[in-house]
């Protein structure tokens, strides 16, 4: 509902801020332009980002195809360079499924910009005959996980137990290595 609600209301108000702006680059005011340029990307974003909190975009287009446009959406904004490795037979998708390790993966990634500040994320799947392999890979600052684990309640973040949970729902594992200086590197293995 948020996705639809950026999507619908904020969208087109944006859209028509830069309909007006367009109107006001006959006059050639150098300003206006770099505005209206302004005002695209952030309705490029907007409808990106809009497309990412709907869970149907995975329904309808699958999880590799939605993990493509995250990133596509990551690197545009410029944050960070991105890389999508597919490998194995895909099989039938169980859509819940997908979509769990979606979030999962959307979790990872706003860990890595938000938190390790990383300039590469290495997105990886192997699919074999009964197993997912999931794993995510940023050249990030990297972080001690047992000061991290050790965090009092009201320092500690929802963020990796949420993720390490998610796994366990899938009947699926996480580990998560990382080491400061050297990145954080999210491994899943998750049952087919």
């Amino acid at each position: 509902r948020v996705g639809e609600e950026l999507h619908d209301n904020v969208g087109q108000l944006l859209s028509v801020v830069k309909w007006q702006l367009g109107v006001l680059e006959e006059e050639k005011i150098p300003q206006i332009s770099e505005v209206s340029e302004t005002v695209g990307k952030a309705i490029h974003e907007l409808r990106a980002l809009s497309k990412s909190l709907d869970g149907d975009v995975v329904k309808d287009f699958g999880l590799v195809s939605s993990l493509q446009h995250e990133l596509g959406r990551i690197e545009y904004a410029g944050k960070c360079r991105t890389h999508l490795h597919v490998a194995g037979e895909r099989g039938q998708a169980d859509v819940q499924k997908e979509m769990v390790l979606f979030r999962i993966a959307q979790e990872v990634l706003n860990n890595a910009l938000k938190h390790a500040h990383a300039q590469h994320l290495s997105v990886s799947l192997q699919y074999t005959p009964n197993t997912l392999l999931f794993s995510i890979e940023d050249d990030g600052k990297g972080f001690e996980m047992t000061a991290v684990k050790s965090r009092p309640i009201e320092a500690s973040g929802a963020g990796l137990r949420n993720i390490q949970r998610r796994a366990e729902l899938l009947g699926g594992t996480c580990r998560i290595e990382s080491e400061i200086g050297g990145g954080t590197k999210v491994l899943l293995e998750i049952p087919l």
